[in-house]
């Protein structure tokens, strides 16, 4: 579809975005720390055979590919799903979001709520507690920087695609041209 088309569904585009940069974000955080330990993938295989396979957490535990894998596309769906519930509804909105700080700090407090919220979720179905596993400040600090990618990226796609709903094809477009796109 042509960039200046006007997009009847433009969140599902950038939800999908804003939950593989939080994500990602969040496996690098803890890829970096694995791999300064010399276990690069530990913590996904260990999370993934506790919540799939019912085993202890184990960091020490041989790497296993496919619990990886599986543990990875869990993890983006997740992220992708949270990402999706947020931007449908600041997309979806009759009148212009706020912007700029006005509309980050509240999208990524909401962000690291629902992210601390899955942690506490993961604890409630494993019986295993993240932050006492893996450590309070790093399960915070990557909640937290995936929260600020996530709502960078929405903020993002609000700035630039946002038109009102129910305008019609044509009057979208020729909003867009006035301005609307350069936050104007």
């Amino acid at each position: 579809m042509p960039s200046s088309r006007y997009e009847n569904h433009p969140y599902a585009r950038w939800a999908l975005a804003s939950g593989c940069v939080g994500a990602a974000i969040v496996a690098i955080v803890f890829l970096v720390v694995d791999a300064l330990v010399g276990r690069p993938l530990a913590t996904p295989s260990a999370l993934a055979a506790t919540l799939f396979l019912g085993e202890p957490f184990d960091l020490r535990r041989e790497v296993d590919a496919l619990l990886v894998a599986g543990y990875t596309a869990m993890h983006g769906a997740i992220f992708v799903g949270l990402a999706s519930v947020v931007a449908t509804i600041l997309f979806g909105r009759p009148t212009r979001p706020p912007r700029g700080r006005t509309l980050f700090v509240p999208v990524a407090l909401l962000f690291f709520v629902s992210t601390t919220l899955l942690v506490w979720s993961f604890g409630l179905l494993s019986g295993v507690w993240l932050w006492n596993e893996l450590g309070l400040a790093l399960v915070t600090a990557a909640n937290a920087a995936a929260a600020c990618g996530m709502a960078a990226v929405i903020g993002y796609a609000l700035r630039t695609r946002w038109v009102p709903r129910g305008i019609g094809e044509e009057r979208a477009i020729a909003v867009r041209r006035l301005g609307i796109r350069r936050g104007e």
